[in-house]
């Protein structure tokens, strides 16, 4: 995993070393992202949205769903979480959106056994860093890419998030 982010913050590096023109996050924007994890044990899957608040920060919410199933045991987790992330505007690179920035949220946790009761073991606050990357197709639709870790809290370790932002 940490190969991962270091790679991953290598590109975004490398890609903010093309200045362009253009800037697609702004203020007053709504972006919608439906998006799909990616992850070592389960698919999550959920809905992003936010709203630019200044040229670079922008805030909202995210609901993440996390199931899978073991030998004799099924496991849920469900993330709601506050975001607020720092768009990285000044860099003016072509289609491109850096941001940057923190998930703060509960996991409720759910599981299943078919050799005991059920429980909630491990439900509870997480905090999350992130960095991540739109790309605009146009003005309307771009594809996303989030890598987060849990810093605190939160059975989903860390991994990326990938979705389409549609700016409403």
């Amino acid at each position: 995993m940490k190969k991962f982010l270091v790679i991953l913050i290598s590109v975004l590096f490398l890609l903010t070393l093309s200045v362009s023109a253009e800037t697609y996050f702004h203020k007053g924007g709504k972006y919608l992202t439906p998006q799909l994890g990616l992850n070592s044990y389960a698919v999550p899957f959920g809905v992003s949205y936010g709203m630019g608040i200044t040229d670079n920060i922008e805030v909202g919410g995210t609901v993440m769903a996390y199931f899978w199933s073991d030998v004799g045991y099924s496991y849920s987790v469900i993330t709601p979480a506050l975001d607020v992330l720092y768009h990285f505007t000044t860099l003016n690179l072509e289609s491109f959106d850096l941001f940057a920035g923190l998930n703060v949220g509960y996991a409720i946790v759910s599981w299943n056994s078919d050799f005991s009761s059920s429980g909630s073991y491990g439900s509870g606050l997480f905090l999350s860093p992130n960095i991540g990357v739109r790309y605009y197709f146009n003005k309307k639709f771009a594809v996303s890419f989030r890598a987060y870790f849990s810093a605190v809290g939160d059975l989903s370790g860390g991994g990326g998030l990938l979705g389409l932002t549609i700016v409403m």
